[in-house]
């Protein structure tokens, strides 16, 4: 007898959670995206402490496509990469802003993770305290990506910036 309040508390539990989760996805003011990011960059000077090696703020300037409201957008990132190769364990973070051609921007962080120092996945989100302008005015994003970077050998030291973000376009509250 002591069971069922139990039973039927988990219950309650249980169908809230699948309300929310129903509620979510139909949200008019969210919609999913996919953009391809295609970029440049010179790597920053490496630097080691300890058994880690590091760059900071390396600038990658692109273009990104796909489905976002305001695609094709230009791009620019500001990373920094940690790599400890005895672990094969990385770490990459920074900031983004996309501009539309109707010069609207959005911008915000981004944190990863991986086994090299030239490929990562992880979040991105936007920053309540970076701008966003014109149809980004009240938006935000947030999802993941999964990013790869490789040596242009025939360009000198010039290296190439390639991810895909997949996340959430919402309009207005939540």
């Amino acid at each position: 007898m002591k069971k069922i309040p139990l039973i039927l508390a988990g219950i309650l539990v249980f169908s809230a959670f699948v309300t929310y989760i129903s509620a979510q996805e139909k949200n008019p003011n969210r919609e999913e995206f996919s953009e391809f990011l295609s970029g440049t960059f010179t790597p920053a000077a490496q630097f080691d402490y300890g058994l880690w090696t590091a760059t900071e703020n390396e600038v990658v300037i692109g273009n990104a496509v796909g489905d976002m409201p305001g695609s094709p957008l230009t791009f620019t990132l500001v990373m920094d990469r940690r790599f400890m190769e005895k672990e094969q364990k990385s770490f990459t973070d920074g900031t983004w802003k996309f501009v539309s051609n109707d010069e609207s921007e959005i911008s915000g962080i981004f944190t990863g993770k991986g086994t090299s120092l030239t490929s990562f996945s992880g979040k991105f989100m936007t920053n309540q305290t970076e701008k966003r302008t014109g149809i980004y005015a009240d938006a935000k994003i947030q999802g993941d990506f999964s990013c790869q970077l490789t040596l242009l050998s025939s360009y000198g030291n010039l290296w190439k910036y390639e991810a895909w973000w997949n996340g959430t376009f919402q309009t207005g509250e939540d």
